[in-house]
């Protein structure tokens, strides 16, 4: 098989706008924006079949196309990219800067594309590349009066954004496809209307420029997020504490289980058996067994891997669901207060985080005494993340337990149901979160608990 600039060319925008699709597949900016990239590489993939493949199969007897055929088969690719391309760009253009684009406008270029396929048959376009220059003239005019369009409209939307991380989000995407844009234009339409020869070829350029710029891709990916994906590198260790912790439980569950049934099985018939109200030990023991299946319960959930489902939530909303539901258990007659923004929301997953705040509340409670007081509070203030604050007045963590509180099994607390998971689950949700948990504390000086949730996920 045959290679070359031509075939590499190919691939690697297939990679690349591939790669752009897989970043959210749902969004239709990284849809268009792949059905434009597809049509955009029909320029060198005909220039693969045309010139490299057909001559290939040729040379070794295989069956091939005519030469007409051959021609034919170009001149309809060519087509194709020439009419489509930009249209298409245009439309994925409507959607970043969220232009809710009247039918007009897509009969429009419906219309316009329409004409020059009356004027010039796309079947015939590779002789009109090779001996009309009027014919460069109208289509360069076509497609570079798109190209302005969608240059306009990404750079407008870029200036009036006013929401920071938004703005950086898009500028990125317009960083990242707007040479790629101009090139095409400049070195297929300029070069070939103004009739350049000695630069016919510079067009091959775009397979550097987008090695570049999937490069430039990729480091945005892991920095601050781009089209959807927001990448993090993670050191991993092989046989890692997680899955350790999972082996563990799986084993320290399946025997609690065991032992719970076989108590309330015999709790339930003794009760069953005696036609007295049952006595106080009864209840004991069945609310005993109530609080380990509820333990083995949790255990199951903190040691499991964890699979996000996010989506934009209020944060002050979960924070006071989670408050009310701390309310409910307090016997302390603790002060709670949700000092958090009513306007903010964050993008997460509200199960998982309001499990964090579950833990992070009933830490807190355990930690102050009668009358204590526990204060939730946000930081909007910092460029990359979301802070979010848990306060409370308790007696705090002593300075050598601090590097541990991420340790699985590892708990300052013995007894009572606590198993050293919780804080581990944590700190495990937030990581997964692209973000993470830092702890100040000291003895006699209360804790503070501060989540760090990135702003640049990207949901465009």
């Amino acid at each position: 098989m045959p290679g070359g600039i031509n075939l590499i060319f190919t691939l690697l925008i297939w990679t690349f706008f591939t790669v752009v699709l897989l970043s959210n597949r749902h969004s239709r900016i990284n849809q268009w924006c792949f059905i434009s990239g597809l049509i955009l590489s029909l320029g060198v993939f005909k220039e693969y079949i045309y010139f490299d493949l057909i001559p290939f199969l040729s040379d070794k007897h295989l069956p091939v196309l005519s030469s007409s055929q051959s021609e034919t088969m170009y001149s309809i690719m060519t087509a194709v990219l020439y009419l489509l391309a930009m249209p298409s760009s245009l439309i994925f253009g409507f959607f970043y800067s969220n232009i809710k684009a009247k039918k007009i406008v897509y009969v429009a270029i419906a219309v316009f594309a329409a004409a020059l396929v009356f004027i010039y048959n796309p079947s015939q376009y590779r002789q009109y590349q090779l001996n009309d220059q009027l014919f460069w003239l109208l289509i360069s005019i076509y497609n570079l009066t798109y190209g302005i369009a969608i240059t306009v409209i990404m750079i407008r939307t870029v200036i009036e954004e006013t929401n920071p991380t938004w703005r950086g989000q898009k500028r990125r995407v317009a960083v990242l496809l707007l040479p790629l844009l101009w090139y095409w234009l400049i070195t297929i339409f300029v070069i070939h209307a103004l009739n350049i020869k000695a630069l016919f070829k510079i067009w091959e350029g775009n397979a550097a420029l987008i090695f570049i710029l999937l490069g430039y891709y990729l480091v945005m990916a892991f920095r601050e997020g781009i089209m959807g994906i927001k990448l993090e590198r993670i050191n991993y260790k092989w046989g890692s504490e997680v899955r350790t912790v999972q082996q563990g439980t799986q084993y320290m569950n399946h025997f609690l289980k065991n032992e719970v049934a076989k108590i309330e099985w015999c709790s339930n018939n003794l009760a069953a058996k005696s036609k007295e109200e049952p006595s106080e030990e009864f209840k004991i023991i069945s609310r005993s067994v109530d609080r380990l299946k509820q333990s083995i319960n949790k255990t199951q959930l903190y040691s499991k891997d964890i699979q996000l489902t996010c989506s934009s939530c209020s944060i002050y909303e979960l924070i006071q669901s989670c408050i009310e539901d701390a309310r409910k258990r307090d016997v302390k007659n603790i002060s709670f207060t949700n000092n958090c923004a009513k306007d903010i929301n964050i993008l997460c997953d509200p199960f998982h985080i309001t499990e964090v705040l579950n833990n992070l509340l009933n830490n807190a409670s355990d930690a102050v005494n009668d009358n204590g007081t526990i204060t939730i509070e946000l930081d909007n203030s910092n460029k990359k993340h979301v802070i979010l604050m848990v306060k409370d007045n308790g007696a705090g963590i002593k300075k050598e337990a601090l590097p541990h509180l991420s340790d699985p099994f590892y708990t300052s607390r013995g007894g009572n149901g606590h198993f050293g998971l919780g804080l581990f689950y944590c700190y495990r949700v937030m990581q997964k979160h692209g973000g993470k948990i830092e702890v100040h504390s000291g003895l006699g000086e209360g804790t503070t608990f501060y989540l760090y949730f990135p702003k640049h996920h990207d949901v465009l």
